[in-house]
């Protein structure tokens, strides 16, 4: 019988851990502060996820189960430091804004293409940029959002005062608060999924993808606005069909307790000679 994680689980990790060292050395979080983060991470997850029924749960049980040194785990249990990633109130207030948007059929063109939308109530306009700030946030000031949005290139207004949508900008690209948020827990609710499959999960996560080596530049460029267009086209199915079953939920009288994270990506790099590298190295 083996001892220890299978040797093919730990090059797993270890090559999943690639991309996040550069992303890390990029914007200068060096090892010994990547070393204290997994110590808190360690600690965190054994606690909540690995406890023994009936047994209260002690620094040296998670030391055991981590291999983190008790006097770390007694330090970190008992910190009051709260380094959760939350979203910024008004980027959830936008994230809620934009999916009602997309999801709300009197807001759609036949093609599913988000209508404008007048900038405040407006006869003939079932809603206006200011009701849908309302409907999810009192205290926010319909015009701060509304500027900040523009700013990032995710609305705009025409002369005649009514807002755009770009609904391929859903995601701003010059924030990095913004960003470092959405990227948390895209790669986080991925890489869930895909872990609670390698644990047997029963049914599995939906995790496919389309895998290609060796094509041209060119075609690789085609293939992104491909790519692009397709996952844009199920992302609006889904989140229309998520918009329906939340207002019937309501209608109803009924309340949830579940999230969906559902989402797509497309990436491609230049090969370097196959003749010298290994498999692991001709994915990286």
């Amino acid at each position: 019988m083996a001892v220890g994680p299978p040797s093919s689980l730990v090059k797993a990790v270890s090559y999943c851990m690639r991309p996040l060292v550069r992303l890390c050395i990029y914007h200068g979080i060096d090892y010994r502060q990547l070393i204290e983060m997994l110590k808190e991470t360690f600690v965190t997850v054994a606690e909540r996820d690995f406890p023994l029924p009936g047994r209260k749960q002690t620094d040296s049980r998670i030391s055991l189960i981590t291999g983190v040194h008790r006097k770390d785990v007694h330090r970190l249990r008992n910190s009051t430091e709260d380094t959760a990633t939350r979203l910024p109130a008004a980027q959830k207030l936008a994230s809620n804004i934009i999916s009602f948007w997309l999801g709300t059929p009197e807001l759609l063109n036949p093609d599913k293409t988000p209508l404008p939308v007048p900038r405040t109530a407006r006869e003939g306009h079932a809603w206006s940029f200011a009701q849908m700030v309302a409907r999810f946030n009192q205290d926010m000031p319909a015009r701060a959002l509304l500027d900040e949005l523009v700013k990032n290139g995710i609305l705009s207004i025409d002369h005649e005062d009514m807002v755009h949508l770009d609904a391929e900008a859903m995601i701003p690209s010059k924030n990095i608060d913004q960003n470092a948020f959405f990227f948390s827990h895209t790669i986080h609710d991925h890489i869930a999924a895909a872990g609670e499959n390698l644990c047997g999960a029963n049914p599995p996560f939906l995790d496919r993808y389309v895998w290609y080596a060796d094509l041209q530049s060119a075609d690789a460029e085609r293939l992104s606005v491909i790519a692009e267009k397709a996952a844009m086209r199920a992302l609006k199915t889904v989140n229309e069909a998520a918009q329906d079953l939340k207002k019937s939920s309501k209608a109803a009288g009924e309340t949830g307790n579940v999230r969906i994270h559902f989402g797509t990506f497309y990436y491609h790099k230049q090969q370097q000679s196959k003749a010298s590298l290994t498999s692991e190295e001709y994915l990286d």
